[in-house]
């Protein structure tokens, strides 16, 4: 008689296998679950509508300061169906991240949603100077299918500034596209957009008062390299749109090609019915410099203009000038002692007072007082000021 076979032996391979499937399902509902808490804590974070400095710096802190923001807010907008209001204000916290969200706001140039490009070319023009490294994507983004994301980028590449000279390529194939916002973008590059020239001269010519108007700035802030447009800037300093003729005027100042006409052309500028047209005439002016010197007498009585802009932007013309009185020191003072908004005069009269030198040493409170202010461009401008007066680094 044969013995049945003995049961097969129990093994702990079988139990061990259920056992890591039950803790990896486990991990799973446990990332499931953080996850979406943290979507859930953006999501209320967004609902308080941070607008200004004060409540995007606590929804930045509630969120675990920029970093974690960044990546916070990176995770949410890969949600479906994003409300107008959740862009919005996504993109305002990330502008408030400054350097830390660039990564993300360059990849943003990509997203699907036309809305998200938009608003991440915005953030990162809103970022400026620090933003350089998402300058290939800005460049790239000139080119998008929404018109809009590439007025947005033209900008933005301008907000940069000098920092986006590798986008000059794009910006120049641009023009005929996004014109004058693409010939803005060019003017506050600065002489590395040189190769923009031709493109920039044959702008001058455009039916749109606008793209004629920045062509003619970028022309003047190209430099030297530009003199060859001398001829075709001299045309419009006869424009039918004052706005244009006053750009040209300056151009041809800033390429030291300015005659008696242009000279008059800005001084009339500074006796037109709209404000705007006022100050843009006295800075103007203060670009042209000591070759403006016949419009010293239209600037004193401009000292007297009813709009604080204009009686800024004429005291700071007469201190480029050599020309600056008592009662244009006075009013930069006053122009230094407004609100960080107010018509943007604090910048320009800060950095006027800067160019007087010891000479302004009466503004130093005012101007260690407009350093501990906010926004930090103001603070860059009181300190270089500041520097200018005593001599040496203000204190932090």
């Amino acid at each position: 008689m044969t013995e049945p076979a003995s049961a097969k032996p129990r093994t702990w391979r079988p139990m061990a296998g259920w056992s890591l499937v039950v803790l990896c399902l486990a991990g799973l509902g446990m990332l499931a679950t953080y996850v979406y808490h943290d979507i859930g804590r953006t999501r209320a974070v967004l609902r308080t509508e941070p607008v200004g400095s004060e409540k995007c710096a606590a929804a930045l802190e509630e969120l675990g300061g920029p970093e974690k923001a960044v990546g916070r807010i990176s995770l949410y907008l890969r949600m479906p169906r994003l409300t107008e209001d959740d862009i919005q204000y996504s993109f305002i916290l990330l502008s408030h991240c400054r350097r830390p969200a660039v990564g993300l706001l360059a990849r943003s140039l990509q997203h699907g949603n036309s809305a998200v490009r938009d608003r991440a070319a915005w953030a990162l023009g809103v970022i400026g100077p620090d933003a350089a490294d998402a300058v290939p994507a800005l460049a790239s983004a000139l080119a998008d299918k929404d018109e809009a994301v590439g007025f947005q980028a033209a900008n933005s590449l301008a907000a940069i500034g000098p920092g986006a000279r590798a986008a000059v390529p794009a910006l120049t194939a641009s023009l005929d596209r996004l014109c004058a916002r693409a010939a803005h973008a060019l003017g506050h590059i600065g002489p590395d957009s040189a190769p923009a020239v031709p493109g920039l001269t044959k702008a001058l010519a455009s039916a749109a008062g606008d793209f004629r108007e920045e062509a003619a700035r970028a022309l003047g802030s190209i430099g030297p390299t530009a003199k060859v447009a001398a001829p075709d800037l001299r045309k419009l300093l006869k424009d039918r749109l004052i706005e244009v003729r006053l750009a040209a005027a300056q151009a041809l100042g800033e390429l030291a090609c300015l005659d008696a006409t242009g000279v008059e052309v800005l001084s009339t500028g500074l006796g037109y019915p709209e404000w705007e047209v006022r100050r843009d005439a006295a800075r103007a002016l203060r670009e042209v410099g000591p070759a403006g010197k016949p419009a010293v007498p239209a600037l004193e009585k401009a000292l007297e203009d009813k709009h604080d802009a204009v009686r800024v932007a004429a005291a700071a013309a007469l201190v480029r000038m050599g020309a600056a009185s008592p009662a244009a020191k006075a009013t930069l003072i006053w122009g230094v002692r407004q609100g960080p908004f107010w018509y943007g005069v604090r910048p320009i009269a800060a950095s006027a007072l800067g160019e007087m030198g010891p000479a302004a040493k009466d503004a130093i409170p005012d101007l260690e007082r407009m350093l501990g202010e906010p926004p930090l461009p103001d603070q860059a401008v009181a300190a270089e000021a500041l520097k200018k007066i005593i001599g040496e680094e203000p204190p932090k």
